[in-house]
């Protein structure tokens, strides 16, 4: 059927007679897990082929028989549909439904698992609503019940981690509370991978460092690295520069306490390893030029905000830190050039080089009231550790 069909004619399924329950707390954001095929006549059998259709559901109070009733459904999109219920307290905002995830042997009626979840349940969000599938002929409807149940004058017992017995029959499966109490148990329910990912922990990381909430945390799957300047911000430091210098030319850990041991414990020493893949960007770097035999390249005079010369503006110290450096260092590279990077400079090097780190780029989408994602605020980055 197509959405340009604005009226629902007929029912090729019968509406099921058993009500299904789904219950929420109060003001407390819940999802809760229960099959498509215990709402719908599904039939027995072959339940797997509901699988690949959108599901969407009407406002409570309609038989869903026109496409304005629609406020939500499991697609990528929102359909745009804005029933005055479903906005006046806020409801189209706060309900979401997904798909959930099935064994490809999955028995009757736990082949189309949906979670529906419900942020900040109000009393005003209980009633009878209408779900229904996406498909071509005429759609099947069901109609389910939400309730709010309120803790104060019900029972003070958790429904956060307890299942939910359902009002029908022994046919059906259970309406299962979901736990969403971490963003880990959420990414769990959402994409149905319970083990670690560590991608998705670098992202959850990554949003957690940055302390913003109400917002989307947008990355790449595998992003290339970017270069950034190495934090170097007072060249006049007498503990900073010339502990980093003096990292590069010694694997022994400072003594506790002394100037240098806590750049050596952020930065520790690590093997010789191959470059990986970055992508370079212009920025404020601090530069080291050298006049030795061995060329290394030059970077841009635009990348540079300040340049020291070996053995000139550097004294004589600092200068044979940088000529006779054997150790990397964790999370610390040298551009010598845009294409290429060292992790330690040759002896009696030639050219013009920079400390800098490799990160990840990341980018935060800000959710405005109207939870439009088109607001953003710019990218940020993050260190990539190199072990």
């Amino acid at each position: 059927m197509a959405p340009l069909i604005a009226v629902l004619l007929c029912f090729s399924f019968p509406l099921s007679t058993a009500l299904v329950t789904l219950t929420f707390p109060l003001g407390i954001t819940t999802s809760v897990q229960f099959d498509f095929c215990s709402i719908i006549n599904c039939g027995t059998g072959r339940q797997a082929q509901w699988t690949g259709s959108d599901k969407y559901v009407c406002m409570r109070g309609s038989d869903c028989d026109n496409w304005q009733w629609v406020f939500a459904n499991t697609g990528t999109e929102d359909w745009g549909y804005q029933p005055f219920e479903a906005q006046k307290y806020g409801l189209k905002n706060r309900f979401s439904i997904i798909k959930g995830h099935a064994s490809h042997e999955c028995a009757d009626n736990h082949c189309n698992p949906l979670i529906i979840t419900l942020k900040n349940p109000s009393l005003h969000d209980s009633g009878i609503y209408v779900l229904g599938a996406y498909v071509s002929g005429t759609d099947p409807l069901g109609r389910f019940l939400i309730k709010i149940d309120n803790p104060v004058t019900n029972t003070p017992h958790s429904l956060a981690h307890t299942p939910i017995s359902p009002t029908f029959g022994s046919d059906f499966s259970p309406v299962k509370i979901m736990n969403i109490s971490t963003l880990s148990s959420t990414f769990s329910v959402e994409t149905g991978y319970g083990d670690q990912n560590r991608w998705l922990q670098w992202v959850l990381y990554s949003a957690k460092q940055v302390n913003h909430s109400h917002c989307y945390a947008c990355a790449a799957a595998r992003p290339h690295l970017a270069t950034v300047p190495f934090p170097l911000y007072n060249i006049s430091d007498p503990v900073g520069l010339p502990c980093l210098l003096y990292l590069f030319t010694t694997s022994k850990k400072p003594l506790s306490g002394s100037k240098c041991s806590n750049l050596s414990i952020l930065f520790p020493p690590t093997r010789h390893m191959d470059t990986p893949m970055f992508q370079t960007h212009e920025g404020n770097y601090t530069c080291f030029k050298s006049y030795g035999t061995t060329w290394v390249g030059e970077l841009p005079f635009s990348f540079c905000s300040q340049t020291f010369q070996v053995n000139f503006s550097l004294n004589t110290v600092l200068s044979s830190f940088l000529l006779s450096q054997t150790t990397p260092r964790s999370d610390i590279w040298w551009m010598c050039r845009r294409s290429k990077l060292f992790a330690t400079l040759p002896p009696n090097w030639s050219g013009t080089c920079a400390p800098i780190q490799l990160v990840m780029p990341f980018r935060l989408l800000s959710l405005p009231p109207s939870h439009s994602p088109y607001y953003s605020t710019p990218p940020f980055y993050f260190r990539h550790t190199r072990y």
